[in-house]
């Protein structure tokens, strides 16, 4: 199916509904997307009940997909191919012009590309734009990207979009700084576009992308395959300083532990439906502890977090499928309790699963997100809510220990913060 929910991004980014098209005609050899699948076709079989949910506005659809769409909610166009390549244009038109009529919403994610699909874009209602920068290296970027535009062009295009009224993210992501002549270049050409967002990504590769790629993609660009696999590039302080420099300079940067958690507010000040993102909870916890610890449990995350999706439906364990895995491999490992885990049934069983820190890599792992206990005369004791689950504590300026003494430093409760 090719509209599905962001389950891939839940938590991190602000658009909760996703498009897939045909594979990527920009030919990027690092592409995670094309080596997961590189028979990539478009299915437009959601299409035909899509426009009827949107023309009768039907409130009542139990579908995720056209639960979100009728209420407004935006489609990321798209985290896996790009939307304007030579293989997708033709398709994107044909989609845009049936569905925006009918309120359907667009969020895109590209590197540029067909110039009548871009202009149809551009000439819509203000949205989010992700436009990718890689490298302002010309020759390389024809070995590696071989058919996607220019760093010129990308440029020139993140002024059009600027100059559009829409809101802007460059992506830099990859981030490899050894595929650029000139970083400081780059910093000063974001600003004099004005250029306020950044999401900067390091290159990763999994074992089983490298298995896709052909003998000669992998011996071609041999180094940058065995760059990506390392689980911390080897120049991730040049990666920071980098982005220390853009925040020095006004740029908002995403994508590491120093996150604004303010982040996404340009987006939703478009006026799109709220939707939950890990930042957005911390500057929620931010605002109503007033600059101090604040206590919470997996029910009150939920609460938040909660939109009035459907409920008990199986289509919940997707949102635990980025760490389903490690929840697999527990559960053969005699765990079996963790079946909850793998097939959560509404909101806050999935929340529980991302709930475990210490067992997936979830969401919440953050410098910023400790567990509540205290140092009793008998040792640690760990606080735990009624069902069972870990208490946590939003610490401000982060913590790095893993235990936060709530007893020895002045906490607060989200419950009693919000009158509950």
């Amino acid at each position: 199916m090719s509209l599905r929910v962001y389950t891939g991004e839940f938590l991190v980014s602000p658009v909760p509904l996703h498009l897939d098209l045909n594979r990527c005609s920009h030919g990027c050899f690092y592409c995670f997307a094309t080596l997961n699948n590189p028979n990539r076709r478009f299915d437009g079989s959601f299409l035909r009940q899509l426009v009827r949910s949107l023309t009768e506005r039907d409130f009542d659809d139990q579908d995720p997909c056209r639960w979100l769409a009728v209420r407004g909610y935006p489609a990321l166009a798209s985290n896996t191919v790009d939307p304007f390549a030579k293989s997708n244009a033709e398709t994107f038109v044909n989609l845009y012009e049936t569905l925006t009529p009918l309120g359907f919403q667009w969020s895109y994610q590209t590197r540029g590309g067909e110039r009548a699909a871009i202009e149809l874009a551009l000439s819509g209602k203000p949205t989010m734009w992700y436009v990718s920068l890689t490298s302002d290296n010309e020759a390389f970027l024809r070995e590696a990207e071989p058919a996607a535009p220019t760093h010129r062009q990308r440029l020139e295009l993140i002024a059009e979009i600027k100059r559009h009224g829409h809101h802007l993210v460059v992506g830099i992501n990859p981030f490899v700084p050894e595929w650029w002549l000139d970083t400081d270049r780059l910093l000063y050409d974001l600003l004099d576009v004005d250029v306020t967002h950044v999401w900067v990504q390091p290159l990763h590769l999994s074992r089983f992308q490298v298995a896709a790629m052909t003998p000669h993609t992998r011996q071609r660009f041999g180094e940058w395959v065995q760059y990506g696999l390392k689980k911390l590039p080897p120049d991730a302080g040049v990666i920071a300083a980098w982005c220390d420099d853009a925040r020095a300079a006004g740029i908002r940067v995403f994508g590491d532990a120093d996150s604004p958690f303010d982040f996404w507010d340009a987006y939703f000040e478009l006026g799109y439906p709220f939707w939950p993102t890990l930042t957005g909870w911390l500057k929620h916890l931010t605002e109503l502890g007033g600059g101090k610890p604040v206590m919470f449990g997996v029910e009150n995350f939920a609460a938040w977090c909660d939109v009035g999706l459907p409920k008990d439906k199986g289509w919940y364990k997707e949102f635990v499928q980025p760490f389903g895995r490690s929840i697999r491999n527990l559960i053969t490992a005699g765990e079996t309790w963790r079946k909850a885990h793998e097939c959560p049934r509404d909101l806050l069983g999935v929340l529980r699963a991302h709930w475990q820190i210490f067992d997936y890599q979830t969401r919440l792992v953050s410098p910023y997100i400790a567990v509540a206990g205290e140092h009793t005369p008998n040792g640690l004791v760990l606080y735990e809510d009624e069902l069972g689950e870990l208490v946590y504590v939003f610490v401000p300026g982060g913590w790095e220990p893993e235990v936060f003494d709530v007893v020895e430093n002045e906490t607060l409760t989200y419950c009693d913060l919000i009158g509950r």
